[in-house]
Parts: C-alpha cells; structure tokens; sequence
C-alpha cells in the first residue's frame, strides 16, 4: 500500500494540474464551434476512347509492306490468276462464273463492284470539337464552370457534393445534372483517383476537387452546358496552370 501511494503521489506531481482546473475546462466549453469555410467537389474526367487505329508512322509503313511481300510470295494463286493464264483445268472444280464468262468480262464486274464500295472516311469533322472528331485519338470532355474564381475556364464536370452523400454518388448525379439523363458514361472504382486542394490568402485550408475517371459509352449531351471535346495536347490552352499541373497524369493516353 505505501509503494501504491508513493507512486500515486509522485505521479501527481510529475502531472502537476493546475488547481483552477474546473475554471479552464468551463471555458474552452465556452468557445463556440467554427465553421469550416471549405468545400468538397467532385469532378469527372470522362474519356472518348479512339474509334480507329492512328495513322502510321513511317516505321510502321514500312514493316507492313515488308510482311505484304511476304504473303504475296508465300501465297498461291487465286482461281481468276489461273484463268487468265489458261490454267484453270488444274482445279479439281472449276467455279461456274468463270466458265460462263470470259476474262474481260469477270474482271470489268470486279472493277464496278468495287468503284460502288464506299467506304467511311478515316477524318470527321477535324475542325470541330465533338464526338466524330479525331476519331484516332482520345477525347476528354471539358465544360464551362463557375464556381470559385473559374469563371469561363474550361474544366472537366464538376460540382459540389451534398450533405449525406458519398464521394461516388456525387459524382453519378453531378454526370447526370452536366450533361443529361441519355448520356452514358462508365465510372472507374468508387474512390477518386486523384485530388487538388485550394488554400485562401491566409494559406488556410481551402475547398478541395476530387477526381473520377470515367469512359464514354453511348448518348449525348442534352443538357444546355457548353462543352468541347479535347485531346491531350489541346488541354493545356484551356486548363488553368494552377490546375492542370496537378491534374495532367490523369490524360496522359497512349499515344
């Protein structure tokens, strides 16, 4: 009992509390709470994945042609090349098209069929910033915002997540508010993949963006937003500095 004392009363002295202690703990319960003056957005940086394969560079060009040759030597020689060298008596079965026709004959049904083969353009509206532009390339969607200073910058959908709401389901009905209920996109994961936090004047702790990435599926944007579609190398004119580079890992493409 003695040791149990001696300790207690040198753990006493050691802590050494303020005899007015009672007055201290009334008036930190006297400070009324401060409001956080930041807020928390979401923002979707949606993806136009490429329609076609880019052009090819020169390098590529030249191996294709390189194994083009090598199935043309390797290759035997079609039914209508037997017969325009009289050696058609070497197939088992000859096709009945050509035994009814002459040469000239098959191979000018050959030339009109083809010349009505119209095949789709590998460019679309390359001036433009929409859907069926650049269709070799990856496009990301970016929209007019408002909000905090951003005034007529161009930023990927973005709004503030509500009282009660998961950073997942903000950015769901933020997608549908910015661009309508018959545009779909995929959302990747449920936790961002990214964040930018803004300080105040004061270096305070200001409003924080989190950042979802996203694929564009099918539909179109309905709602009245002004909106482009951008490539990579175009994102720089329109992003602000402050933001862009935190943000630039998120388009980085393939290409």
């Amino acid at each position: 009992m003695n040791f149990i004392k001696t300790n207690g009363a040198l753990l006493r002295a050691l802590i050494k509390l303020p005899s007015n202690i009672n007055q201290h703990t009334a008036s930190l319960s006297s400070i009324p709470p401060q409001k956080c003056k930041s807020d928390v957005y979401v923002s979707i940086c949606i993806e136009r994945q490429p329609a076609i394969t880019h052009e090819k560079t020169k390098l590529e060009e030249k191996m294709q042609k390189t194994l083009n040759d090598m199935e043309f030597e390797k290759s035997l020689k079609s039914n209508f090349e037997l017969l325009k060298e009289g050696k058609l008596h070497l197939l088992k079965k000859a096709p009945e098209e050509y035994i009814a026709q002459s040469v000239v004959d098959i191979e000018e049904n050959c030339l009109n069929e083809l010349k009505n083969i119209k095949t789709t353009p590998r460019t679309l509206d390359e001036k433009t910033n929409n859907l069926k532009s650049k269709l070799s390339e990856s496009l990301f969607l970016f929209t007019e915002d408002g909000t905090k200073g951003e005034k007529d910058a161009l930023l990927p959908p973005k709004g503030i997540v509500n009282e009660g709401e998961t950073l997942k389901q903000a950015a769901k009905r933020i997608l549908n508010e910015s661009c309508g209920d018959k545009f779909n996109a995929f959302l990747y994961g449920n936790a961002p993949v990214g964040y930018t936090a803004h300080t105040t004047k004061d270096n305070a702790s200001g409003d924080k963006v989190f950042y979802f990435l996203a694929r564009y599926e099918s539909g179109s944007i309905t709602t009245k937003t002004q909106h482009k579609w951008l490539t990579a190398n175009e994102l720089t004119k329109v992003i602000p500095e402050n933001i862009y580079k935190h943000i630039k890992h998120l388009f980085i493409t393939s290409k």
